[in-house]
């Protein structure tokens, strides 16, 4: 379903380190729980929106860490 490449997150520089606090969150919740879907049921929010925040932070970081189908 997905993939995580070798990343250090101090080689990044995220403007709002809250909200990418938030994103690894979500990202470490999918990996859990294994489907976006119950990620989403977990998290509390849509899978849509779980699913834009992952391409977000993938944009923000320059990697992808999912298989898009």
């Amino acid at each position: 379903m997905f993939f995580v490449k070798n990343l250090f997150l101090s080689d990044f520089h995220i403007g709002d380190n809250m909200f990418f606090s938030k994103r690894v969150e979500q990202f470490i919740t999918i990996a859990q729980k294994g489907t976006f879907k119950e990620a989403a049921d977990e998290l509390c929010i849509s899978p849509s929106a779980l699913s834009k925040g992952m391409k977000e932070i993938e944009g923000q970081l320059g990697v992808q860490l999912f298989r898009h189908s």
